[in-house]
Protein backbone atom coordinates (compact mmCIF):
# COMPACT_ATOMS: atom_id res chain seq x y z
CA UNK A 1 0.00 0.00 0.00
CA UNK A 2 1.62 3.40 -1.11
CA UNK A 3 0.72 6.59 0.94
CA UNK A 4 1.85 9.61 -1.68
CA UNK A 5 0.95 12.05 1.06
CA UNK A 6 -2.01 14.96 1.22
CA UNK A 7 -4.20 12.09 3.12
CA UNK A 8 -6.10 15.03 4.38
CA UNK A 9 -6.92 18.56 3.37
CA UNK A 10 -4.86 21.87 3.85
CA UNK A 11 -6.77 24.72 6.63
CA UNK A 12 -4.50 27.57 5.47
CA UNK A 13 -6.55 29.52 3.86
CA UNK A 14 -10.12 30.19 4.72
CA UNK A 15 -12.15 28.77 2.08
CA UNK A 16 -9.89 25.50 2.96
CA UNK A 17 -11.30 25.56 6.46
CA UNK A 18 -14.78 26.12 5.91
CA UNK A 19 -14.68 23.16 3.02
CA UNK A 20 -13.19 20.86 4.96
CA UNK A 21 -15.97 18.26 7.24
CA UNK A 22 -14.53 18.98 10.57
CA UNK A 23 -11.19 20.16 12.39
CA UNK A 24 -7.87 18.28 11.11
CA UNK A 25 -7.39 17.11 14.26
CA UNK A 26 -10.76 14.83 14.20
CA UNK A 27 -10.21 14.58 10.68
CA UNK A 28 -7.03 12.56 11.57
CA UNK A 29 -8.54 9.34 13.30
CA UNK A 30 -11.28 9.37 10.49
CA UNK A 31 -8.38 8.73 8.00
CA UNK A 32 -6.76 6.13 10.63
CA UNK A 33 -10.26 4.39 10.98
CA UNK A 34 -10.62 4.21 7.34
CA UNK A 35 -7.24 2.82 6.31
CA UNK A 36 -7.02 0.22 9.25
CA UNK A 37 -10.27 -1.06 7.68
CA UNK A 38 -8.89 -1.15 4.56
CA UNK A 39 -5.55 -2.83 6.02
CA UNK A 40 -7.41 -5.53 7.66
CA UNK A 41 -9.49 -5.74 4.57
CA UNK A 42 -6.87 -6.54 2.15
CA UNK A 43 -4.93 -9.00 5.12
CA UNK A 44 -8.01 -10.71 4.96
CA UNK A 45 -6.42 -12.32 1.74
CA UNK A 46 -3.03 -10.65 1.38
CA UNK A 47 -0.24 -9.59 2.72
CA UNK A 48 0.32 -6.24 3.28
CA UNK A 49 2.99 -3.50 3.63
CA UNK A 50 2.97 -0.14 3.86
CA UNK A 51 4.84 3.17 2.65
CA UNK A 52 4.26 6.33 3.04
CA UNK A 53 6.08 10.11 2.36
CA UNK A 54 4.24 12.98 3.32
CA UNK A 55 2.38 15.93 1.13
CA UNK A 56 1.97 19.53 0.99
CA UNK A 57 -1.34 19.61 1.46
CA UNK A 58 -1.53 17.90 5.47
CA UNK A 59 1.78 19.95 7.12
CA UNK A 60 0.50 21.13 10.66
CA UNK A 61 2.23 24.19 10.58
CA UNK A 62 1.56 26.80 8.05
CA UNK A 63 4.50 26.61 6.65
CA UNK A 64 5.68 24.52 3.32
CA UNK A 65 9.33 23.74 2.83
CA UNK A 66 10.98 20.86 2.10
CA UNK A 67 13.45 20.03 4.54
CA UNK A 68 12.64 16.73 6.88
CA UNK A 69 12.27 18.59 9.73
CA UNK A 70 9.50 20.80 8.41
CA UNK A 71 7.79 18.19 6.11
CA UNK A 72 7.51 15.77 8.93
CA UNK A 73 5.75 18.30 10.90
CA UNK A 74 2.42 16.46 8.91
CA UNK A 75 -1.14 14.49 9.45
CA UNK A 76 0.55 12.12 6.54
CA UNK A 77 2.95 10.65 9.38
CA UNK A 78 0.98 11.01 11.95
CA UNK A 79 -1.25 8.87 10.25
CA UNK A 80 1.22 6.35 9.63
CA UNK A 81 2.64 6.29 12.72
CA UNK A 82 -0.87 5.96 14.78
CA UNK A 83 -1.37 2.78 12.16
CA UNK A 84 2.03 1.53 12.15
CA UNK A 85 1.39 1.02 16.39
CA UNK A 86 -1.76 -0.09 15.88
CA UNK A 87 -0.37 -2.95 13.78
CA UNK A 88 3.03 -3.62 15.93
CA UNK A 89 1.74 -8.01 16.52
CA UNK A 90 -0.17 -8.15 13.06
CA UNK A 91 0.47 -11.00 11.31
CA UNK A 92 1.30 -10.24 8.04
CA UNK A 93 1.38 -6.67 8.19
CA UNK A 94 4.72 -4.68 7.62
CA UNK A 95 5.19 -0.88 7.93
CA UNK A 96 8.31 0.72 6.47
CA UNK A 97 9.44 3.41 9.02
CA UNK A 98 9.33 6.89 7.08
CA UNK A 99 13.07 7.81 7.53
CA UNK A 100 13.03 10.67 4.76
CA UNK A 101 9.48 12.47 4.36
CA UNK A 102 9.76 12.71 1.16
CA UNK A 103 11.22 9.58 -0.73
CA UNK A 104 10.66 5.86 0.17
CA UNK A 105 12.21 3.19 -1.93
CA UNK A 106 10.21 -0.24 -1.46
CA UNK A 107 11.58 -3.43 -3.00
CA UNK A 108 8.97 -5.66 -4.75
CA UNK A 109 10.07 -8.80 -5.26
CA UNK A 110 13.40 -7.39 -6.70
CA UNK A 111 11.69 -4.45 -8.34
CA UNK A 112 12.69 -1.01 -6.89
CA UNK A 113 9.56 1.43 -6.66
CA UNK A 114 10.11 5.08 -5.67
CA UNK A 115 7.42 6.90 -3.41
CA UNK A 116 7.50 10.88 -3.56
CA UNK A 117 4.62 13.28 -3.67
CA UNK A 118 5.53 14.88 -6.63
CA UNK A 119 5.46 18.83 -5.47
CA UNK A 120 9.18 19.23 -7.27
CA UNK A 121 7.12 18.63 -10.62
CA UNK A 122 7.05 14.88 -10.43
CA UNK A 123 3.62 14.98 -10.96
CA UNK A 124 3.25 17.69 -13.75
CA UNK A 125 1.72 15.57 -16.48
CA UNK A 126 4.14 17.97 -19.11
CA UNK A 127 7.03 17.46 -18.10
CA UNK A 128 7.02 14.28 -15.69
CA UNK A 129 8.74 11.83 -18.21
CA UNK A 130 12.02 14.55 -17.94
CA UNK A 131 11.70 14.55 -14.10
CA UNK A 132 11.44 10.75 -13.49
CA UNK A 133 14.21 10.43 -15.51
CA UNK A 134 15.95 12.67 -13.38
CA UNK A 135 15.26 11.26 -10.43
CA UNK A 136 16.06 7.64 -11.41
CA UNK A 137 19.35 9.35 -12.98
CA UNK A 138 19.77 10.53 -9.15
CA UNK A 139 19.58 7.11 -7.62
CA UNK A 140 21.17 5.18 -10.35
CA UNK A 141 24.45 7.80 -8.94
CA UNK A 142 24.05 6.13 -5.89
CA UNK A 143 23.84 3.00 -7.15
CA UNK A 144 19.84 2.21 -6.93
CA UNK A 145 18.14 1.39 -9.82
CA UNK A 146 14.58 2.69 -9.63
CA UNK A 147 12.04 0.55 -11.97
CA UNK A 148 8.96 2.42 -11.42
CA UNK A 149 8.39 6.08 -9.93
CA UNK A 150 4.60 6.40 -7.69
CA UNK A 151 3.57 9.95 -6.94
CA UNK A 152 0.78 12.05 -5.78
CA UNK A 153 0.06 16.18 -5.50
CA UNK A 154 -1.95 16.37 -8.56
CA UNK A 155 -5.47 15.39 -7.83
CA UNK A 156 -6.05 13.55 -10.49
CA UNK A 157 -4.67 10.00 -11.68
CA UNK A 158 -1.82 8.93 -14.70
CA UNK A 159 -0.34 6.16 -15.57
CA UNK A 160 2.52 4.66 -17.84
CA UNK A 161 5.05 2.25 -17.82
CA UNK A 162 7.93 4.15 -15.80
CA UNK A 163 5.67 6.05 -13.30
CA UNK A 164 2.18 7.04 -12.30
CA UNK A 165 0.65 9.40 -10.09
CA UNK A 166 -2.57 8.83 -8.09
CA UNK A 167 -5.59 10.80 -7.92
CA UNK A 168 -5.61 11.94 -4.31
Amino acid sequence: LALTGDLINSDRRLDEITANASNRAKIVFTAVDILQQLILDLNKNFNVTVASVCGNESRIGKDVAWGTAVASDSFDLMIHEILSRLFTNASGVHFIEMVDPLECVVDVNGANFLLVHGHNGLSNTTRMESEVSKVRSKYAARGVMIDYVISGHIHSAYISDCFSRSSG
